[in-house]
């Protein structure tokens, strides 16, 4: 089925905002609504949302972080992921990076570790 979501800069332009990726989350879970495919039960079936993407997600990290506790505010138990190539010593130590993550409750975290 169509989920009515079209990319935020079809360009490339931009890059979207914190309000932007928590739009897009919100507005994922009302097509899900309307279309009798909602969360059930304990939300046993939500499969949450992922950040990730072209480039280096954690780049924006402020970003992704507010995202999440926007998201949150709107629906309180979506399981939030993110996907990622490092942690960028440029956006704070890696323990500062991961409490950051930890405190905007993104639950789980993949590092993809590219060998060459």
């Amino acid at each position: 089925s169509d989920s009515g979501l079209v990319p935020l800069a079809p360009d490339g332009s931009s890059d979207p905002t914190a309000a932007e990726m928590a739009d897009v989350v919100e507005r994922y879970y009302e097509v899900l609504d309307e279309n009798n495919q909602g969360v059930i039960g304990m939300g046993e079936n939500d499969t949450g949302a992922t950040f990730a993407g072209i480039g280096e997600p954690t780049f924006r990290l402020d970003e992704i972080c507010d995202a999440a506790r926007i998201i949150h505010e709107r629906r309180h138990g979506v399981p939030l992921r993110l996907v990622t190539t490092m942690l960028p010593a440029d956006v704070g130590g890696a323990d500062d990076v991961a409490q950051r993550i930890a405190d905007a409750r993104i639950s789980d975290v993949t590092i993809n570790l590219c060998a060459e």
